[in-house]
């Protein structure tokens, strides 16, 4: 577990060293791309961009250019990876004091209750005792999967509320805040 775990954050590593070198590249498209863009709005809208420094200028064009989607799936890929070990332990957790508290399923509590014996495969107390205790199992299996689940669909929900809550406008509003900022 603890190898799969590994080699999970390995990837996500792999996949911000990539990001970094990938935005880097985009950062300078975007720097050459304001150039362009401030040389057109001197031209066609001086009063747009009167009292607006190049550097400011070009943190405006920036955020309304800038690709924002990839930052964050990463972000949430490295979300999802470390909180594995910390879901997996608090449901292990839960687990525990549900099962020290008397409130977990018991397998043999399960099979005496259950009349297995009666049905027509014809199972004997034995395997109903068995049968009853890798039903439990998967009743486990199911409360980690869909913790896991809700868990990573939380994630989902900060990552995405952040990500249209800052949502950049167009150009022209961006240099409006610049400007209004002083």
């Amino acid at each position: 577990m603890i190898q799969q775990f590994l080699i999970l954050a390995g990837l996500v590593g792999v996949a911000a060293l990539l990001f970094q070198r990938w935005s880097q590249k985009i950062e300078a498209e975007i720097a050459e791309g304001a150039v362009y863009e401030r040389e057109r709005l001197e031209a066609a809208d001086p009063d747009l961009i009167a009292g607006l420094s190049e550097e400011r200028f070009r943190a405006a064009y920036r955020r309304t250019h800038y690709p924002r989607f990839p930052k964050y799936a990463l972000a949430i890929a490295a979300a999802f990876v470390a909180s594995l070990p910390l879901t997996l332990g608090m449901l292990a957790g839960i687990a525990w004091t549900l099962d020290s508290l008397g409130m977990s399923a018991d397998a043999q509590a399960l099979a005496r209750s259950v009349p297995i014996e009666g049905s027509i495969a014809g199972v004997s107390r034995d395997e109903g005792e068995t049968i009853a205790l890798y039903y439990v199992q998967d009743v486990v299996k199911f409360y980690y999967y869909f913790g896991l689940l809700f868990i990573w669909l939380g994630i989902i929900y900060v990552a995405m509320r952040h990500y249209h809550k800052n949502r950049p406008g167009y150009l022209r509003d961006e240099i409006d805040k610049e400007k209004s900022k002083g």
